[in-house]
């Protein structure tokens, strides 16, 4: 908090929310917004990046590491499959029918057929829930509340933890799909 006082052109911030109460949060989160230089954040504190950068730097994405406008950007890039090229030969494929050829790849058990089947609707639900509790944080009756607060942010955690396992096992799917 010292820091703030003094004159800078850089922040670097790792995981500058820890153990913070509500009002230091807003505290901190209007002296972020108010400093004029340059800020390197490094956090798992989501609205507050939301909140607070203009650019992310993402890394694990389906392009590597690249700068995303807000944080939803880079989740929506980690959910994509990430489309590999399969080496094309020369003189086409050899032998028989390309029906006989494919038959026996991209075949799942039938539990994972159901469970790839519900993936998708599963993972809207998950979002929609995400987003729900997202708006619900911004009421000034649960910021007003710590107890709700927290329950409510807990709430929004396993949701996101759900859902990116969610993307995670639709990626698994997929490439026992391929094979």
């Amino acid at each position: 908090a010292g820091l703030m006082r003094q004159p800078a052109d850089i922040l670097l911030l790792d995981e500058p929310t820890n153990d913070l109460d509500i009002a230091s949060l807003d505290v901190l989160e209007a002296s972020l917004l108010e400093f004029p230089g340059a800020l390197v954040l490094v956090t798992h504190d989501r609205f507050l990046l939301d909140r607070v950068c203009d650019r992310v730097l993402g890394f694990g994405g389906r392009n590597g590491v690249l700068y995303y406008a807000e944080y939803g950007q880079w989740l929506d890039d980690l959910a994509e499959p990430v489309k590999k090229e399969e080496p094309k030969e020369k003189n086409g494929p050899k032998g028989g029918k390309p029906e006989e050829q494919t038959k026996g790849k991209g075949r799942l058990s039938y539990m994972d057929q159901r469970e790839y089947d519900l993936i998708e609707e599963n993972i809207g639900a998950e979002e929609s829930l995400v987003a729900e509790l997202e708006k619900m944080m911004e009421r000034s009756d649960i910021v007003a509340d710590s107890v709700k607060l927290a329950e409510c942010w807990q709430r929004l955690e396993t949701a996101r933890a759900e859902t990116l396992r969610l993307y995670h096992r639709w990626d698994e799917l997929e490439e026992k799909k391929g094979e």
